[in-house]
């Protein structure tokens, strides 16, 4: 829990650090730490988004959804609710319904990678068994799921445990025929529906494969 406070405590003074924004500018500024994408019940996607947002100097998160048949009118629909654009460059992580996974992600992937605003470096995760939104509300905190969720990966890939899967390795993959990457998989355990890290979802081609 330290390591994920402090992570929270660089991120906000990166915010200050790299810009020129004022104390009331950044209570107003609305930080997205990551996104779930899932099918939708009656359009294409479900677009959940992290929030981290200011009062004060305390820190909190929030989420945000919206179901359309493009990502460019979910993104509308989150401007509408929270009345700004979030600022999608700190976004850790996104993750990825099992739902979607089994259909052709190279056009969701293409979006992502040429709309500006969103990191290159933002780690892909497949939830399986579940909807991807519903490992964001599993957690309520002042530390966001997102930010804890990288934590826990990144400790996977710095001890060689796991390939790293950022947006643009994995989209080039997507694009280039024969290529093999593996996706992490996450899955929610228990009546307090922990986040758990279970296996590989390998891609290659068209051909899908678990691996533990």
């Amino acid at each position: 829990m330290k390591k994920a406070l402090l992570c929270v405590t660089a991120l906000c003074l990166s915010v200050l650090l790299c810009s020129c924004w004022d104390y009331t500018e950044l209570n107003l500024r609305h930080i997205a730490t990551g996104l779930a994408l899932d099918q939708g019940k009656e359009q294409t996607y479900l677009m959940t988004v992290e929030l981290m947002t200011f009062e004060g100097e305390k820190a909190s998160s929030r989420l945000l959804q919206a179901e359309a048949d493009t990502l460019d009118a979910c993104v509308a629909g989150i401007v509408r609710q929270l009345g700004r654009h979030p600022y999608w460059n700190h976004a850790k992580i996104m993750l990825i319904g099992e739902d979607l996974f089994e259909q052709d992600i190279i056009p969701m992937l293409d979006w992502f990678v040429h709309t500006n605003g969103f990191s290159l470096g933002l780690l892909i995760a497949q939830v399986e068994q579940a909807q991807a939104r519903e490992v964001f509300e599993s957690t309520a905190g002042e530390v966001p799921q997102a930010i804890s969720l990288n934590l826990m990966l990144d400790d996977q890939v710095s001890f060689g445990e796991i390939p790293s899967c950022p947006l643009y390795s994995l989209y080039n993959a997507m694009l280039t025929k024969d290529a093999v990457i593996s996706v992490p998989r996450l899955t929610l355990t228990g009546e307090d529906s922990h986040v758990t890290f279970s296996g590989m979802l390998t891609l290659e081609g068209s051909e899908r494969r678990l691996e533990p």
